[in-house]
């Protein structure tokens, strides 16, 4: 999962997930990176190359342009833990309306799906197949050392380089560009590039 694209919190709930993270994964020798919701594990097919990288860039700008839905608001429900390493301890957020529809636009410009496609099953993260924040990485910790994360609204997306794809290599993983999605609808943004329908929120098929 080379180039990835995540949510990430606005920056002082950034900061507090952060020190929580951090400190749970120092008390357990655990990895750790920058506290983010996955929108999709792997828009690059693998491959990180500078042709590769640059038209996921493209393809995120367009996402910007063509967003309409504003600020991703992320509810989170429970902490669930499995022997899976990049899904070892994580935070399950709600699957609202908005979020879908904010992933199945994604998916239309960075795998070319149809809309009516991006329908039919949500792409997330194998094999917990539900929108979460990771908590840690490599092994689950007891869930009594683990809180839970406050709501929050977001507008920043971002797309990051997640390798390498190993439990040593999380440390490493660093941030290859980002967005903001909460301009909404305007008279002065630019046109979509992409013939779309949209509704209220975002992509309806």
């Amino acid at each position: 999962m080379p180039l990835s694209l995540w949510l990430l919190p606005p920056e002082k709930e950034a900061a507090s997930l952060k020190a929580h993270i951090d400190s749970v994964a120092s008390a357990h020798g655990l990895h750790t990176t920058t506290p983010h919701i996955t929108v999709l594990g792997d828009v690059s097919y693998g491959r990180t190359g500078a042709d590769d990288v640059a038209s996921a860039i493209q393809r995120l700008a367009t996402l910007g342009e063509c967003w309409t839905g504003g600020s991703i608001e992320c509810n989170f429900t429970e902490i669930y833990t499995s022997d899976v390493w990049n899904q070892a301890a994580v935070a399950i957020v709600l699957e609202s309306g908005q979020l879908l529809q904010l992933q199945q636009l994604a998916r239309h410009l960075f795998f070319s799906e149809s809309l009516a496609e991006t329908t039919v099953t949500p792409a997330w993260a194998w094999p917990l197949c539900k929108p979460h924040l990771s908590l840690t990485y490599g092994v689950a910790v007891p869930v009594s050392e683990l809180t839970l994360p406050d709501a929050f609204v977001t507008d920043t997306i971002a797309l990051w380089d997640c390798t390498p794809a190993t439990t040593r290599g999380v440390s490493d993983w660093r941030e290859v560009a980002r967005i903001n999605l909460g301009r909404g609808a305007s008279a002065s943004r630019p046109p979509c590039p992409v013939p779309l329908k949209l509704g209220p929120l975002g992509v309806v098929a």
